[in-house]
C-alpha cells in the first residue's frame, strides 16, 4: 500500500512539473529589456558610404561602443546595417577615419507583451548631442558630410 502512495505522488509531482513547464510559454521566449533594432544608413556625398557605387567605408571599418567600451555588433541585411541599442546609453559610432559620432537613441513604451514586460520603439536619435531623427527612427541615416 505505501509503495502505490508513493507511486501515486510521484507520478503527480512529475506530471505537474511537465505541465507547469510546457504551459509556461514565457520559459521559450529572450527577452531583450529596452533594446531595439534598427537600420543604420551612412550617407556620404549623395550615396551610400556603404554599398554605394563607390563606397568610401568598409563595414568591417565601422565600429559601435557602449559607454563601458563593449562592441556592439553590427550585421549586414539586404545591404544595410543592422544594429540594436538599449535606451538612453550613449554609443560610440566610429565611421573609419571620416568621422567619431556619440549617438543616444530614446524610446517610446508601446505596449505591454505577456512575457517580457514592456515594448517600446525608437522614436528619438542624437549624434553628439543634435537631433537628427524625431519620430520613427527604424530607419535612421547620418549624413557623413
Amino acid at each position: 500500500m505505501k509503495l502505490s502512495i508513493y507511486k501515486i505522488f510521484f507520478f503527480f509531482l512529475l506530471t505537474l512539473t511537465a505541465f507547469l513547464h510546457i504551459g509556461c510559454e514565457c520559459n521559450r521566449v529572450d527577452c531583450a529589456f529596452n533594446f531595439e533594432d534598427f537600420t543604420l544608413n551612412l550617407v556620404f556625398g549623395d550615396q551610400d558610404a556603404v554599398f554605394g557605387e563607390n563606397p568610401v567605408v568598409q563595414v568591417e571599418d565601422i565600429r559601435i561602443t557602449s559607454e563601458g567600451g563593449s562592441d556592439i555588433p553590427i550585421t549586414v541585411f539586404n545591404e544595410r546595417l543592422q544594429v540594436i541599442m538599449q535606451n538612453d546609453t550613449i554609443y560610440t559610432l566610429t565611421v573609419g577615419t571620416i568621422d567619431t559620432l556619440a549617438l543616444q537613441s530614446t524610446m517610446t513604451f508601446v505596449s505591454k507583451s505577456k512575457c517580457c514586460g514592456d515594448i517600446f520603439e525608437i522614436t528619438g536619435f542624437t549624434a553628439d548631442g543634435e537631433d537628427i531623427c524625431a519620430d520613427d527612427c527604424t530607419n535612421l541615416v547620418i549624413d557623413l558630410n
